[in-house]
């Protein structure tokens, strides 16, 4: 997430709670107790049942974000799996946007670097032409992997990757 959406987040958020509690509770109030009722928004022996109601509103939206980088997470890996590795590559970028500190995207965009390195590699074994410019590819590929692989180490150190050598 970035600076931006974190200011938003920190000027909706708490909007979200106030409106609900002082626009939904007074309504209430003067619905249940007549026109008598006047709501404090902080007073939260009087308000609390919309706080509570502000509080799941803003849970919900934090899961929708959460399950939506999720997803992408498991569908770049189903690329992957398919050997579509651009795909996944495009798909985890996705989810980066959503959650930039997601390492698991990091480790799929590294290990769809360097399925496409070994492909490449692979393919100009078999070429005659254009050696020079598939190594070229093959390099870049790689060089691309262990960027996205020190991403992944640098957010979670723990995140597993097989014959990564840092």
């Amino acid at each position: 997430m970035n600076r931006a959406q974190k200011m938003i987040k920190a000027i909706i958020y708490p909007i979200i709670i106030i409106v609900i509690t002082i626009g939904v509770a007074d309504d209430l109030g003067k619905w249940f107790f007549g026109d008598s009722w006047e709501v404090h928004a902080f007073d939260f022996e009087e308000t609390w049942p919309f706080w509570v109601i502000a509080l799941a509103i803003i849970y919900k939206i934090e899961k929708n974000i959460f399950e939506s980088w999720t997803n992408l997470v498991n569908e770049s890996y189903e690329y992957s799996r398919n050997g579509e590795y651009l795909k996944s590559i495009k798909i985890a970028q996705k989810a980066l946007k959503l959650n930039p500190r997601a390492s698991e995207a990091w480790r799929l965009i590294g290990n769809a670097y360097e399925f496409l390195s070994d492909e490449t590699e692979e393919a100009t074994k078999i070429q005659v032409f254009n050696k020079k410019q598939k190594y070229e590819q093959v390099t870049e590929y790689h060089k691309k992997a262990t960027e996205a692989w020190d991403k992944a180490k640098k957010i979670n150190p723990k995140t597993v990757i097989p014959d990564y050598h840092k």
